[in-house]
């Protein structure tokens, strides 16, 4: 899956989940990314190279969307 797909995919799941948590796990790239979240707020997000992310509580969505563009940006792939 590419960067974008992934973004993609975490805006359509968090959008049909309000107000609930989500899990999602998939591999971007050749990096296995797993995510935690609710609703905007990513409380974990795992990659297989040993890192571990946390995003801001209660963010607007765009600042949730340069959270995990910048992330995913740093993925040694």
């Amino acid at each position: 899956m590419t960067k974008e797909g992934f973004m993609r995919l975490m805006n359509d799941k968090r959008k049909a989940n309000k107000n609930n948590w989500i899990f999602v796990q998939e591999k971007v790239g050749n990096v296995l990314v797993v995510v935690k979240s609710y609703n905007t707020w990513i409380q974990y997000m795992y990659t297989n190279d040993g890192k571990k992310y946390s995003g801001p509580m209660d963010c607007k969505v765009s600042e949730f969307n340069s959270f995990l563009d910048e992330v995913l940006s740093n993925i040694k792939e």
